[in-house]
């Protein structure tokens, strides 16, 4: 019988027991200790990092058996060298025998871990060698005082790294024979959060394009507006959701509104950094711009013509797990003749992709103190000086007043117990991470943007 183990001296950085980052040391020792001699015939000490994804009756119809697609792929294998080889080695018996090993977390990838084909405005080679971070699996997330953190991340999806062990012997007295040797391993999971650095913005299609049918266009809006009107008997303001370019709402916009509402978010905010690897979490700030159009058949004096009050803002972060299942050779460019139709098809059954999202809420802030400001159509300059700029609605007639507010909305790291991963991509798992924010006027009314928002270490 021969006992094998390892022994992890690193403790790793950040606010998790062994967790480890870009450049960080992973030392250590395997540990064999045999109740006979043995002859080594070789033994392997790696580092070793997988990606697991799995859907379930992908593709099939409802009376289809149920069918499993697993794709597996490891982008990471490191060896331990020896200074001396320890194959032909006598380990003595009832003695422990020890072998060291140091590894490092690798800054990038090798090229050729990467077969995708890069067609996506999105993502890139250099973002696919960035070393992806542990998520999902039966790995828990531990915190120094044994708190377990909830991790987001489907069953679908598995980022694990692990060192391995492997040991090849024989007994001492048949070393010379031909007999197959017998085998002795073992492993050790250790979490990996990588640096990752702020990406650029991503390009998003305005969302008053109707020609637009990029799918981030669908997913992020950077702009809302929302026709409404005020209640006379609960002097309250309600909602009529009236969506923009409907061919009825401009016969009735003068006579049932009391006019239109305006959100836009002037630019993506910066990335949220910390998370994982430390408690010291750098916030980041979102810029709100509002302006209220009121409705033309309302007078500058009426009270229908001032802008609504503001309640409160909603913030909720979305973390959006999106697994592929890519065939082998799918992303290879290999040939292969037929028609183009059948290419078009055969590369849609290859690669196909699933997405899981989670809702974070964050606490809501209170807003009812903000004061609009009223302007006339001339001081649009002036406006624009003070980075209070947006379009008009499609309910303003020129000429008339309308009233700008501006919003500076901090965004910080959630405090609950999430384990939330830095924005990745890879082959077969990514993460991004979207912000919802939802200005309220009354119980009914309220405006809402989403923005794509990055996690960085």
């Amino acid at each position: 019988m021969v006992n094998i183990s390892i022994n992890l001296k690193s403790t790793g950085s950040g606010s998790i027991p062994e967790l480890y980052t870009t450049k960080d040391e992973l030392v250590g020792e395997v540990l064999v200790t045999a109740a006979k001699d043995i002859h080594v015939d070789d033994l392997d000490i790696s580092l070793i990092g997988d990606t697991q994804t799995h859907f379930d009756n992908f593709g099939a119809s409802p009376i289809a058996p149920s069918m499993t697609f697993p794709t597996n792929k490891r982008f990471l294998h490191l060896r331990q060298p020896f200074k001396t080889n320890p194959r032909g080695t006598i380990l003595k018996a009832a003695h422990p025998h020890s072998f060291a090993f140091n590894f490092v977390v690798p800054d990038r990838l090798l090229p050729s871990s990467c077969p995708c084909r890069h067609n996506n405005n999105n993502t890139s080679l250099e973002d696919h060698l960035l070393p992806p971070p542990t998520m999902g699996g039966a790995h828990r997330w531990k915190t120094h005082n044994r708190d377990t953190l909830d991790d987001p991340t489907p069953d679908m999806a598995r980022v694990s790294y692990t060192i391995h062990a492997k040991l090849a012997y024989r007994k001492s007295s048949s070393s010379s024979t031909s007999t197959s040797p017998a085998l002795a391993k073992t492993s050790r999971r250790i979490c990996v959060v990588p640096d990752f650095p702020e990406s650029p913005p991503l390009f998003l299609f305005s969302s008053s394009s109707s020609s637009s049918s990029s799918s981030s266009s669908s997913e992020y809006r950077l702009r809302h507006e929302k026709h409404i009107k005020q209640n006379p008997l609960l002097s309250s303001w309600s909602s009529i959701f009236n969506t923009r370019g409907s061919s009825s709402s401009s016969t009735t916009t003068t006579t049932s509104t009391s006019g239109c509402l305006v959100l836009q978010a002037s630019q993506q905010p910066s990335a949220l950094r910390g998370g994982l690897r430390t408690k010291c979490r750098a916030p980041t700030t979102i810029t709100l711009l509002l302006r209220f159009d009121p409705a033309p058949s309302s007078s500058s004096s009426s009270p229908g013509a001032e802008p609504p009050p503001l309640k409160d803002v909603k913030r909720t972060l979305q973390a959006t797990t999106t697994v592929f299942r890519r065939a082998a050779g799918s992303a290879d460019g290999g040939g292969g003749g037929g028609g183009g139709g059948q290419q078009q098809e055969r590369e849609q059954e290859q690669e196909q992709e699933r997405s899981w999202s989670e809702a974070v809420a964050l606490p809501s802030l209170r807003v009812s103190g903000a004061r609009w400001r009223r302007c006339e159509e001339e001081e649009e300059a002036e406006a624009a000086e003070a980075g209070v700029v947006v379009a008009p609605s499609s309910a303003y007639v020129g000429g008339g007043p309308y009233f700008l507010l501006r919003l500076q909305i901090p965004v910080e790291y959630p405090a609950g117990g999430k384990a939330l991963v830095p924005t990745f991509r890879s082959c077969l798992v990514e993460r991004t991470y979207r912000l919802d924010v939802a200005v309220t006027v009354s119980a009914f009314a309220s405006v809402s943007v989403r923005v794509p928002v990055q996690l960085c270490t």
